[in-house]
């Protein structure tokens, strides 16, 4: 399912090394400088690239992967299809730290699964934790994963920046795939589908902070005890969801706590209603029409009301385009001209 959910969602990007810097291979099977990642890591210094070939990475040399001080490009050679950290449910994968790591630091490019932050001492992260770090994470696949502050990636006193990325089967008790505390994260064309909060943020939980969504699709997730999709708590300054899909939730309002600002969003089917807090305009009830929801596909139909010439505002809504021929609505048929008449709030 995962394979037919992101294929079309994640795009290769070639990343040239700045000039005196070195570039340490790892790969699985030998015959390069490394055979696991965090040995490499290591090994590096300040403005290198540490490149990792496709394999499974298992084993304690790599997860809790920690860069320090230094600012690294760590990246596949290959794809988030076939260069796969598997954390065994016994840690995260990385731990960035301190103010010094910027956006020269950059991820891309990896599956990460079966990361782990449960324990009574952690505070989250289950693939990755950033903590007063604002690095780049790109391009990468995040599959069951689970903490108790964000299932897949947690954001503290950091504006790290993460986009076209996918989080699929997500499990924490608050901020299924994401969580951020006292920081604005900027988040973009990301993909969010069956991620479980058995507390608030069926996605993503922000506690303070201004954090900026932007062309990403939530679809068919879960926030047991409120923001099926989203929540906003603490004293959250201004939050915007902009040019997102919010559809098909399977507990809880689409979004909780204190609200934030909606608009050019697609809104719809989630399972406590469709009702937006805080401040919402140029947004639209209706089917996003996606090629196959039930399954966990959500390009769009070629009607979709997501795409630019189907919408009053010619933009694009959502992180994936068309992937299928005209389709029929999920729920209810309407008409065009009755689908116009929704684009009202």
């Amino acid at each position: 399912m995962v394979r037919a959910l992101v294929l079309a969602s994640l795009m290769g990007v070639v990343a040239v090394a700045p000039a005196g810097a070195t570039t340490h291979i790892v790969d699985v099977n030998g015959g390069y400088d490394f055979t696991a990642i965090g040995p490499a890591v290591t090994a590096a210094a300040d403005g290198d690239t540490v490149l990792v070939n496709p394999g499974t990475y298992t084993g304690p040399e790599n997860r809790e992967i920690f860069p320090g001080a230094k600012n690294l490009v760590i990246e596949s050679s290959g794809t988030w299809e076939d260069t796969v950290i598997d954390c065994e449910a016994a840690g995260r994968a990385f731990f960035f730290y301190g103010a010094g790591v910027d956006s020269a630091t950059v991820l891309r490019g990896f599956t990460i699964t079966h990361g782990w932050a449960r324990g009574a001492t952690e505070d989250g992260g289950g693939a990755i934790q950033c903590q007063d770090a604002t690095p780049i994470i790109e391009d990468c696949v995040f599959v069951d994963n689970e903490g108790n502050f964000a299932g897949a990636v947690k954001f503290l006193y950091g504006d790290a920046v993460i986009r076209s990325c996918t989080f699929v089967g997500n499990e924490a008790e608050y901020g299924a795939a994401l969580h951020s505390s006292y920081c604005s994260p900027l988040i973009t064309r990301c993909t969010f589908v069956n991620n479980t909060a058995t507390g608030f943020g069926g996605a993503f939980r922000a506690y303070s902070g201004s954090p900026v969504l932007r062309n990403c699709t939530f679809a068919q997730n879960s926030g047991a005890a409120g923001g099926g999709c989203l929540q906003f708590d603490g004293t959250a300054e201004a939050p915007i969801v902009d040019r997102c899909i919010i559809a098909f939730g399977t507990q809880g309002r689409p979004l909780g706590g204190h609200g934030a600002t909606t608009v050019h969003s697609i809104v719809f089917a989630n399972a406590a209603g469709d009702s937006l807090l805080g401040p919402h305009h140029d947004n639209a009830f209706v089917d996003p029409l996606f090629c196959g929801v039930a399954g966990g596909i959500v390009t769009l139909c070629a009607n979709s009301p997501a795409l630019p010439v189907h919408n009053p505002w010619s933009l694009s809504v959502g992180h994936l385009g068309q992937g299928c021929s005209e389709c029929a609505s999920a729920a209810t048929a309407v008409t065009w001209g009755a689908i116009k008449a929704m684009f009202a709030e």
